[in-house]
């Protein structure tokens, strides 16, 4: 027969279950309050889906086809075929951007116009882009690309996942 719990564990275990349940709560809550802005935005002409990968933007003006050794790093918030929602942690000045999709097959290069810019706070900001075209990378800007990645892959890995 195992043996009755203590009052104190089972007090404990009703506190995690308590704490527990509060933190349920508040993701729900927020899940729910961004659900509900996503409502607002009736006038969205495609659908969006979460995307949550490294985008690279190397600002642009006039058509021209910007300096790729000054790729900066983003991370998208989600996509849809008509755009892409990034989030970055300085402002996009720039007109245009080539967004640069790392890919299995190869990087996907598009010349973006930069729809707008919003300040999120903390230092981040929101960066919606709207595709113009697939650009045909020329090989020094791949290569630049590319090393201008081994800078950041040079940063010391995350702490591993707890579980």
């Amino acid at each position: 027969m195992p043996p009755i719990p203590s009052l104190e564990t089972v007090m404990l275990d009703f506190d995690y279950f308590n704490r527990r349940k509060e933190v349920q709560t508040a993701l729900t809550n927020r899940v729910n309050t961004v659900c509900m802005d996503g409502i607002r935005h009736a006038d969205r002409k495609n659908e969006r889906s979460p995307f949550s990968e490294v985008v690279w933007l190397v600002p642009t003006e006039n058509n021209k086809r910007g300096d790729y050794s000054q790729a900066l790093p983003s991370v998208s918030k989600d996509i849809s075929v008509g755009g892409l929602s990034l989030v970055h942690s300085q402002p996009i000045t720039a007109e245009q951007v080539v967004a640069i999709l790392p890919g299995t097959n190869g990087p996907t290069f598009l010349r973006c116009e930069v729809e707008h810019c919003t300040r999120l706070g903390y230092g981040f900001f929101q960066v919606g882009l709207r595709p113009e075209r697939v650009l045909q990378a020329k090989e020094n800007e791949r290569l630049a690309w590319e090393k201008r990645c081994e800078e950041f892959d040079d940063e010391p890995a995350p702490a591993p996942a707890k579980g």
